[in-house]
């Protein structure tokens, strides 16, 4: 926290204060850099004042700007300018439509929404079920009517001072892959320190040039994109949307020294045909991310010649900032690494402890407080912090995060709602999220480690595992082949009983799989909009059908 606390001390902890600091040091050093073309910090400066000045007749500094726009300059300007002003920016996913975009935006309290014009007609088809008093921009108005005419004159500073470390900076919305998105609050402290500590953990420095077309409504790309970026004083390189055909083209023609990953990207890259170009780049300091799966982790390092890959833990709420700096065969797959020391040091801080995964209850001891998972053991990762509220305007939701009383009378921890493990030398792996671990045949099995299992047999791209309720239960693939590779690599009670083969994965924008309406239309054949299906009957995958489902409902088959 010694980022925040100084920052504190100056009452400087918005991050505008850093940048301003830079553009009088170094104004003509590269900030941005978008499809060729490059903005110094003086320029970006110029811009993110006029748009600041603009909205600050609109607004004060307590109000909440929405901001929906793909990634692309204005966007930057835009989100900058908000903080600029002491106000907060709510981040949208420019990929909602109908009820779930109306839903953040009533969530978010904002005064404004910021439009990009590429995604208006989503919020222009909802306009009349958003009652507050919101004016939609768009990019064309911004550019004509904030960029072309507006003040480049500093707004009074005591707009953004005032505030604490613990004050809120930013709205960010969860993914919303169990249900409609929450509003996560994300304080100062948890921006300053993050950006501060990515930067370090990476080198950063000018004049590397850090890379990212993952969408800047989502924390990774915004705190370890951007506001690293901004931080460590590097040139940020901003791509507008990921594209396998276009990725390697952008890094190299932006001379770009490190790379950030999320979610599938690696494995979507590894399946574009091969180049001899795949490892001429300059990559310096590595891939950066989260998400990168065990079964593509050496194969994309081998195949682009990634030295080192970055991969660290977080959740949305602000939770972990954990990591594994891995330039080898020794920790492949691990979301995080402690070693001996660290673990000493952390031991009050973090723990993974024995959870009921039907339930989503931690389990208890007969002392009435919780259980610590064994070496190489799954449970739930709880990490002791300050109580705060952990998503904007809804307390239910914040207070489920918390488990109290969990190893003394009166402590307090937050839950992460992720299942990981930890093994004897200190190598944290993540296993699933609580909700899609689910119970079979008396085990508990990963949907994560099914997945890793299934995208290594030859043919099949990705593979997304979810669990879905039974009646009367709690490119061609060879079938036979595939009954084979599960039973000699499985445990019995994790092989996957059903399996459904679509022409293409739901994801988020994050390139993160949704799950929850493969789980919600299960198996029943009506309802899987034609997509072949196989079960796993008799000791064999063979084609499931709509005679097979009420075979089931009728409980004449068995599993």
């Amino acid at each position: 926290m010694i980022s925040s606390r100084r920052c504190a001390e100056k009452d400087e902890a918005n991050i505008m204060f850093q940048f301003d600091e830079q553009v009088q040091k170094q104004p003509d050093t590269v900030f941005l850099v978008y499809r060729g073309r490059e903005w110094t910090r003086k320029q970006t400066a110029e811009t993110v004042l006029k748009v600041g000045n603009h909205l600050f007749c609109r607004t004060n500094g307590s109000d909440i700007v929405a901001i929906d726009f793909t990634n692309k300059p204005t966007m930057v300007f835009a989100l900058m300018g908000v903080i600029a002003i002491g106000a907060w920016p709510a981040f949208l996913n420019y990929n909602l439509t109908g009820k779930s975009l109306v839903h953040c935006v009533k969530i978010s309290n904002a005064k404004i929404i910021l439009v990009d014009e590429e995604v208006a007609s989503a919020i222009n088809s909802v306009r009349s079920e958003i009652t507050t008093d919101i004016y939609i921009y768009n990019t064309s108005r911004l550019n004509d009517q904030i960029i072309g005419g507006c003040s480049t004159l500093q707004p009074d500073t005591i707009l953004r001072r005032g505030v604490e470390p613990s004050d809120t900076m930013l709205l960010i919305y969860t993914s919303g892959t169990t249900g409609l998105p929450k509003a996560a609050i994300m304080p100062y402290s948890t921006i300053l320190t993050a950006s501060k500590v990515i930067s370090l953990w990476t080198d950063l420095k000018p004049p590397d040039r850090v890379y990212t077309c993952m969408p800047l409504y989502h924390a990774s790309g915004l705190i370890m994109g951007l506001f690293s970026s901004l931080v460590a004083g590097t040139a940020f390189v901003l791509g507008h949307r990921f594209s396998t055909s276009s990725f390697w083209e952008e890094i190299r023609s932006s001379n770009a020294t490190i790379v950030q990953y999320v979610g599938e990207t690696c494995r979507y890259l590894l399946a574009a045909p091969q180049s001899h170009l795949d490892k001429c780049h300059n990559i310096r300091a590595g891939a950066l991310g989260n998400g990168l799966r065990p079964d593509v982790w050496e194969k994309f390092r081998q195949r682009f010649g990634i030295q080192s890959i970055l991969e660290f833990y977080a959740t949305t709420e602000g939770i972990g900032g954990y990591f594994n700096y891995n330039t080898g065969p020794r920790g492949v797959g691990a979301v995080a690494h402690f070693g001996k020391l660290a673990s000493i040091l952390g031991k009050s801080r973090r723990a993974i402890v024995r959870l009921d995964f039907q339930t989503g209850q931690l389990v208890r001891g007969l002392d009435g407080f919780c259980v610590k998972v064994g070496t190489n053991e799954t449970g739930e990762l709880l990490v002791r912090v300050v109580v705060r509220a952990y998503y904007f305007k809804n307390k239910e939701a914040s207070e489920k995060k918390i488990a109290r009383d969990v190893f003394v009378k009166g402590d307090i921890y937050i839950r992460s709602g992720d299942a990981l493990r930890v093994d004897e030398d200190g190598f944290y792996y993540f296993d699933d999220r609580i909700g899609d671990t689910f119970r079979w045949k008396g085990e508990n099995v990963s949907t994560a480690q099914v997945s890793a299992l299934l995208g290594t047999f030859p043919g099949i791209l990705e593979a997304n595992v979810y669990g879905i309720s039974l009646p009367n239960h709690d490119e061609d693939i060879d079938l036979s082949l595939l009954s084979d590779y599960v039973k000699n690599h499985l445990p019995l009670f994790a092989i996957p009983v059903f399996l459904r083969f679509v022409k293409e994965m739901r994801i988020t924008g994050n390139n993160k799989q949704l799950k929850e309406s493969l789980r919600q239309e299960g198996a029943d054949p009506a309802h899987t909009g034609g997509d072949r299906m196989s079960w796993f009957y008799n000791s064999q995958y063979v084609e499931f059908n709509s005679s097979d489902w009420q075979r089931l409902k009728n409980d004449k088959a068995r599993l």
